[in-house]
């Protein structure tokens, strides 16, 4: 195992399917072979500039994926524009961005989708992205990627803005139980949006009207936003920094009315920069339908910008086979650190047990038990089988990860809860360790 704090070994192990995932492991686009695309230099050769400020990232429901970047600086009478790509990671062509952006010096930063997590809604798909407010006349403005246009008609305009730029981005959708909970009378949802450090801003996609007075930053330094229906919150892409580097690239996670869960992960560190991964630029979250796994696909400012993409799924399997939800906290995922943690809430016994394993390049992936009420069984490589008090109904295991593992390495656990009526078990959770 590459955990230093050893427990009792235990034997149990599900029989079921394979976590190949974890949270933050690279996803290769489409059948490009890589979880990465140069825009810097494929945009450059499309657009006849060096395009050496793309800003902002969205994927819409065709996997195309679609980029914001600066203009040609050599006269501000030439357009920002905005790039795109297929699903497989290659170029398409450029488009300009609406006059209203032609006073801001960077033009659109990052973009939000209106249908990301419901394809089949009868509203037009739309693209939206905004700037300073001061250029646009605090308008987000609308694209639509199917017919390659800007929707004036669709704008959105901040009736009462309270930042000065539209920087990081996202829609909750009103789709969301947690949205629906916060925001009623929100019919087509909310941008959530912040600039840097700023205040984070909730906008009536309907109406441009304020949705909820803003409430405190959540992170020093964001500049990309996505919405998580797996957990119902927001992740701000940002240059928080933490125990790796001063300025690494992270993500910050909080409740959809601006409540930090304390959850964090790390951007890919292999990205070549001044600070490890890059600068964070645009962020968007996609369900990928063939899978059901959640895409994150982010774009960073490096020795080239790039577009990457990770795993942004950290429950696999049935939900409701335990009350309650599993997640990582208070920790970041990387080898070395002294407080990876994983939490169970909701356990209805004093005593919870961790089944917890790896996998990377030179272990075997382990399976999990995806399914509720299926046997357990003993198998030659078992996890470590971890006994947890609970307090509260909430148990906490953390541990102290290996500083030098055999390459890039996957956690994959489950939490089980043994009750007079049987075994019942929790999804299961893989997070990818750099």
């Amino acid at each position: 195992m590459l955990f230093r704090s050893i427990c009792i070994a235990g034997g149990l192990l599900a029989a079921g399917l394979v976590a190949q995932g974890g949270l933050g492991k690279p996803v290769n686009i489409g059948t490009s072979g890589s979880h990465r695309i140069d825009v810097q230099t494929t945009a450059s050769g499309g657009a006849g500039y060096t395009v050496n400020g793309a800003l902002g990232v969205e994927v819409d429901n065709a996997g195309h994926i679609w980029v914001t970047a600066r203009r040609d600086t050599t006269s501000t009478a030439n357009p920002h524009i905005l790039v795109e790509y297929d699903a497989n990671g290659a170029y398409v062509a450029w488009y300009a961005q609406p006059p209203g952006t032609a006073g801001s010096g960077w033009g659109i930063r990052d973009l939000a989708h209106n249908l990301e997590f419901n394809p089949t809604s009868s509203d037009p798909e739309l693209i939206y992205g905004g700037c300073e407010n001061s250029a646009s006349a605090n308008t987000i403005f609308a694209w639509d990627p199917v017919g390659k246009s800007w929707v004036n008609a669709a704008n959105v305009v901040i009736t009462a803005p309270v930042n000065t730029v539209v920087r990081a981005l996202a829609l909750m959708p009103a789709s969301s139980p947690a949205v629906q909970a916060a925001f009623p009378i929100a019919t087509k949802g909310v941008f959530v949006t912040a600039n840097f450090g700023s205040v984070v801003e909730y906008i009536d996609v309907a109406t441009g009207a304020p949705a909820a007075p803003a409430t405190p930053s959540v992170t020093p330094a964001a500049y990309g936003a996505w919405f998580d229906t797996q957990t119902d919150t927001v992740w701000w892409f940002s240059q928080s920094g933490g125990p790796v580097a001063s300025m690494q690239v992270d993500f910050e996670q909080a409740s959809v009315t601006g409540v930090p869960t304390g959850q964090h992960f790390i951007g890919d560190l292999g990205i070549p920069g001044t600070n490890p991964g890059g600068l964070a630029g645009g962020a968007s979250g996609r369900l990928d339908p063939a899978t059901g796994i959640t895409e994150l696909t982010y774009l960073t400012q490096a020795t080239v910008d790039e577009v990457v993409r990770v795993e942004g799924n950290y429950n696999y399997g049935s939900p409701g086979c335990m009350p309650g939800s599993l997640h990582f906290s208070n920790c970041w995922a990387y080898a070395g650190s002294a407080t990876y943690s994983i939490v169970i809430q909701g356990l209805t016994t004093p005593l919870g047990y961790l089944a917890a394993g790896v996998a990377g390049p030179t272990i075997n992936p382990l399976p999990w038990l995806f399914v509720c009420g299926i046997d357990l069984q003993v198998v030659p490589l078992p996890p470590v089988l971890f006994p947890i008090p609970a307090v509260g109904g909430t148990a906490n295991a953390t541990f102290s990860l290996a500083a030098a593992p055999p390459g890039p390495y996957t956690i994959n656990w489950q939490w089980l809860e043994v009750t007079p009526a049987g075994i019942t078990v929790s999804r299961a959770g893989s997070t990818y360790i750099q």
